[in-house]
């Protein structure tokens, strides 16, 4: 009372968004007893047949074609004919492209909703890298290189981006057309393609191993130790990844009780959901290979803490989805494995 009335036209900057969705688990049971086909839909990011202010298509872009620019707001809406009513998984191929460096967020809206909760909080990570190797000062201390992106195409599922939904998330479509949306919520992204499909599963350990034994594969010949540094990292997905400094025992390489050195990776930083760190390495011949992993653990007393191994973009079991590393406050060597067994990795030169 006694105040000017706002417009109603303005009033859209006061509200808050309620998203009326269901659980994951009731949106799968919703839709109990339907297929999982085995065939795969794909539409070019540039085929879309609606988009908002700010959002293009392209017909080549860093080398792909048809291409979709998406703007940080705004969305994007493709349409695609599905030939058997079921659930599918959405796998995006996209490329980050220049904002503010943070990871790419969206939602995801089926048929013009938002199917469940979670669906609204999709993350694409970016692609870093160091700057220069590292270097040292006049005071003979290693300098910590800068992080810069280098965005590359990059493929990948709509999943939990919390971690609690191990499978890439499965959406129900009807026999027929239907319509994939992407809200923006933080920064643009190049995208080439969306493919419905079933992500591809993974085999046992047992059978992996008994499958790369009848191809052929021995254990790689004695005396064939190839080590990387952690601090050597070739990409990762966060700029917070950089190499930092250890200096609490000799066991880091290299070492030096007084002088800065780059001699490890990750530690607290290494903390979130999704976060990954990528090496490159050369085998010099094909084989069964183990792999050993000196680390420390002496953040999180009392918790296991877990990681996912991925061989040339995959994890080539299940088992190799959830590598367990224990608290220790000390420098540990573990290979990777279960507490019965060393697992073996087929590697080829």
């Amino acid at each position: 009372a006694g105040k000017e009335a706002v417009p109603e036209e303005d009033l859209s900057s006061y509200y808050v968004e309620v998203y009326d969705t269901v659980k994951y688990q009731d949106y799968l049971e919703t839709h109990q007893g339907a297929a999982h086909p085995e065939g795969e839909i794909t539409v070019a990011g540039g085929d879309f047949s609606d988009a908002g202010e700010g959002f293009s298509q392209v017909r080549e872009y860093e080398g792909r074609q048809n291409v979709a620019l998406t703007a940080q707001e705004g969305s994007i809406t493709w349409e695609v004919e599905v030939p058997e009513a079921g659930f599918y998984q959405i796998q995006m191929e996209y490329y980050p492209m220049e904002g503010k460096n943070n990871a790419i967020e969206r939602e995801i809206y089926i048929n013009g909703e938002l199917p469940f909760d979670g669906a609204q909080y999709l993350v694409f990570s970016r692609n870093w890298e160091n700057k220069t190797r590292v270097e040292r000062d006049a005071r003979d201390n290693d300098i910590r290189p800068a992080q810069v992106e280098a965005p590359k195409w990059m493929s990948t599922y709509c999943e939990d981006s919390s971690g609690y939904e191990r499978e890439p998330y499965s959406f129900y479509f009807e026999k027929g057309k239907n319509s994939i949306s992407l809200a923006s919520v933080k920064e643009p992204v190049a995208i080439a393609s969306l493919t419905l499909r079933q992500a591809p599963r993974r085999p046992s350990y047992t059978d992996y191993l008994t499958s790369a034994k009848a191809d052929g594969a021995m254990e790689a010949p004695v005396g064939n130790v190839i080590k990387i540094q952690g601090e050597d990292a070739a990409y990762k997905s966060d700029s917070t990844l950089y190499p930092v400094n250890d200096r609490t025992s000799p066991k880091t390489e290299p070492y030096d009780a007084a002088k800065i050195r780059m001699n490890s990776i990750g530690g607290n930083n290494w903390n979130q959901v999704g976060q990954w760190i990528t090496w490159e390495v050369e085998i010099p011949v094909d084989g069964l290979y183990e792999i050993a992993v000196k680390y420390k653990q002496s953040i999180k007393q009392g918790v296991t803490v877990v990681r996912s191994l991925e061989i040339d973009g995959e994890s080539p079991f299940e088992e190799a989805r959830e590598l367990r590393f224990y608290y220790e406050n000390d420098w540990q060597i573990a290979k990777l494995g279960s507490e019965e067994e060393a697992y073996q990795f087929y590697l080829k030169e």
